[in-house]
């Protein structure tokens, strides 16, 4: 059995590894630090040559979203701007690996709320921060992935989007639920937006900006995917973790509309088609999510009203700037 090294963060590298059972210990040298904090193809190839060393299996759910959660925590620590690239680029390696894209969001956004939680000083806000970047970095890493893929369409890169928009909404939300510092744990609504917010904008930046002509075609296609995906996975860790469907649904919604209006607007897309094509995936995922948790009628309805109001709210800003 390896041991993660980088004595600095030990601590926090045991309490986030202690939340997750998986075979392998991921253990990376300086210098793929190094290249994983500088992003691109350098830090794909570091974590798919530290996940091979490890024996990691990419198709196994558990393994690999344990993997991931240990790699951002190690490398990104509090840092939101080496948290997205590490999230990135191992959300890619396992995309183009054939692996579980949506464990390994999941991962992403669960090791950075851990990591971010444990950290000295941890307020909501450096919490929720860390949840944005982890999420941003995972869907833009799925989302490059399925757009370079041979024979690529604007569904599959529309359901890579999803998975992984899914995954780090999950992993946000279920590590500020369970979380034992009350500034992650009282502030999960606050996570679940800031989650959407990054998953949104960084499927819709990544969906913008592809060199395939069709990806770039389907910018609405992609970002109401990745908001069904977080209004989706936010609802379910909520349940799960009895924490209210309907607020963590209004903020998922809210936050999945700004950040893809943001990102369209950033990429010179139609920033109004963007956000009402958010706001309904937002509701959509977030309604079918509640469904299959098994919720009354009346709360269906009600997680379905908190996620399509909230949702408005941004597209009437949109539609209609002071």
């Amino acid at each position: 059995m390896k041991l993660l090294s980088f004595l600095t963060k030990s601590l926090v590298l045991s309490l986030v590894i202690g939340t997750v059972a998986f075979a392998q210990t991921v253990t990376l040298t300086a210098e793929q630090r190094i290249a994983i904090r500088a992003g691109g193809a350098g830090a794909k190839a570091a974590i798919t040559a530290a996940l091979s060393a490890a024996g990691v299996n990419v198709s196994d759910a558990t393994a690999v979203s344990a993997a991931v959660q240990a790699l951002v925590a190690d490398v990104g620590g509090s840092d939101v701007a080496a948290i997205e690239a590490v999230s990135a680029a191992a959300t890619e390696a396992v995309a183009e690996a054939g692996g579980n894209v949506e464990a390994a969001a999941s991962g992403a956004s669960a090791g950075a709320v851990t990591a971010a939680a444990a950290a000295p000083g941890a307020t909501s806000a450096t919490i929720a921060a860390a949840a944005q970047a982890a999420s941003s970095g995972a869907s833009k890493g799925a989302v490059t992935a399925a757009a370079a893929a041979p024979g690529a369409t604007a569904a599959s890169v529309a359901a890579a989007a999803s998975s992984a928009s899914s995954g780090a909404s999950k992993g946000a939300v279920a590590a500020a639920a369970t979380s034992t510092n009350s500034a992650a744990s009282g502030a999960v609504a606050a996570v679940a937006q800031a989650a959407a917010t990054g998953s949104s904008s960084g499927a819709v930046t990544a969906a913008a900006t592809s060199t395939n002509a069709t990806v770039r075609a389907a910018v609405a296609s992609v970002a109401q995917s990745s908001s069904s995906g977080s209004a989706s996975g936010a609802v379910t860790a909520a349940a799960a973790n009895n924490v209210s469907t309907t607020a963590v649904a209004a903020a998922s919604a809210t936050g999945s509309t700004t950040g893809a209006s943001s990102a369209a607007t950033a990429t010179g897309n139609d920033a109004v088609a963007v956000v009402n094509a958010a706001n309904a995936g937002a509701t959509q995922g977030a309604t079918d999510a509640a469904t299959e948790a098994g919720g009354t009628t009346t709360e269906v309805a009600d997680v379905a009203d908190a996620a399509a109001d909230a949702g408005q709210e941004v597209v009437d800003v949109v539609e209609t700037p002071e």
